[in-house]
């Protein structure tokens, strides 16, 4: 776990994120809902949601609890008008439901919890220690709480963590017997 999160320190996210001061956003107690891009073959491959199935799940969880949401868009989604406009029509009236245009990795450190479809942002949420609710398969379901476990919006009043120590020490045994 020490040498994911050393990597995951060193090299920050897969793409360069804008320069925006996470600080300005004055929230705590903040659930992070990280978006994939819609073409994602993952989404295709592991989900039966798309990304804007996800956003309009994500506005109609938010109408059921007082738990802030962060809305983090994929940064190559930003120019993609359909999505950005579906998501700013599915927040603007909601006080708990806010879109975040800041660095993801620091949104995941500041977070309370983390929910995603099955992108590598819960990876990197699990790393550090944070719960992560996911809607779709990914490699670290196991570890993950997911809709077969229990209710999104009973996740959401209460963040339970699993124990991800086993899954990690897993995870880096086996990346050392294939020589990643």
């Amino acid at each position: 776990l020490k040498t994911i999160l050393q990597e995951l320190s060193k090299f920050g996210t897969k793409l360069p994120q804008k320069s925006i001061i996470f600080d300005k956003v004055a929230l705590k107690n903040y659930i992070l809902v990280a978006l994939q891009t819609p073409k994602d073959t993952v989404i295709h491959k592991y989900s039966d949601m798309s990304v804007l199935q996800f956003i309009s799940k994500i506005n109609e969880i938010s109408k059921n609890t007082d738990q802030m949401f962060l809305i983090k868009p994929h940064p190559n989604t930003n120019k993609n008008i359909k999505l950005i406009l579906y998501l700013i029509y599915k927040t603007i009236l909601r006080k708990n439901l806010k879109i975040f245009m800041g660095d993801i990795t620091e949104a995941v450190k500041k977070a309370s919890g983390v929910i995603v479809l099955n992108s590598g942002v819960g990876f990197e949420a699990l790393a550090n220690g944070k719960s992560v609710y996911t809607f779709a398969k990914a490699d670290y379901s196991i570890i993950a709480h997911t809709i077969n476990d229990i209710p999104v919006e009973e996740w959401c009043n209460f963040l339970p963590k699993k124990n991800t120590y086993s899954f990690f020490n897993e995870y880096l045994k086996y990346n050392i017997f294939l020589g990643n």
